[in-house]
């Protein structure tokens, strides 16, 4: 199964994220199959059911809650919280490709920021922005 190719060990240093989520299937889609992040498993916890996946030797915790709160303003200025997420990959292109596949819009197509590091970016399904980085 394809995935996210490390450059580092995680982007997520040494520990678990978790986000709530508004629920349904858009979030576990999003990071286990657009994004090859690796299954660890799925509990039921008092605040709903939480989906445990992997990125090198980190896990993002998605909840998917059982009251869903009301929806939070867009964009990474416009509240306090988790809002951008970076992933380092040696695959870029192959993460773009499978991104547009999908359909999954770009807010910064890939982009060389200086020499030796090209980052792309897109929005999850509750609009955090998602950041992919290559270098070397």
């Amino acid at each position: 199964m394809p995935s996210l190719t490390l450059v580092s060990r995680a982007i997520l240093p040494h520990g678990v994220r978790t986000v709530v989520t508004r629920g349904g299937i858009g979030y576990y889609h999003f990071y286990h199959d657009l994004l090859w992040l690796t299954n660890v498993g799925v509990s039921e916890a008092t605040t709903g059911t939480m989906h445990r996946l992997r990125f090198g030797t980190s896990d993002i915790k998605l909840i998917d809650p059982t009251h869903r709160p009301g929806a939070s303003p867009i964009g990474i200025d416009q509240q306090l919280g988790l809002r951008y997420l970076t992933f380092v990959v040696t695959n870029l292109d192959e993460v773009i490709q499978r991104l547009e596949a999908a359909h999954i819009a770009f807010t910064r197509p890939k982009t060389t920021i200086r020499p030796g590091t090209t980052i792309a970016m897109v929005k999850d399904p509750d609009g955090n922005i998602v950041e992919f980085v290559e270098r070397g």
